[in-house]
């Protein structure tokens, strides 16, 4: 299972650099980091899971699309 996950990061990691619309990339990250806080929860680091699903995943795809949503208009 934890082998799945990593290649699953090494595929959203790839994608986020490789896409061309910056949008997708932002997901692509936020995706990355959720996968991020998974793995940390199954290596029993739940408050470093936490922090991560909620800052990583959360926090900064939010600002990155805003700031992208900004930009383009």
């Amino acid at each position: 299972m934890i082998n799945i996950l990593f290649i699953l990061l090494l595929i959203f990691a790839g994608a986020a650099i490789m896409t061309e619309r910056p949008v997708r990339g932002a997901v692509y990250l936020g995706v990355f980091s959720l996968l991020c806080a998974f793995i940390f929860m199954l290596y029993q680091a739940p408050d470093v899971a936490l922090a991560e699903a909620i800052i990583g995943s959360t926090l900064a795809t939010i600002l990155y699309l805003v700031a992208l949503y900004q930009y383009v208009e």
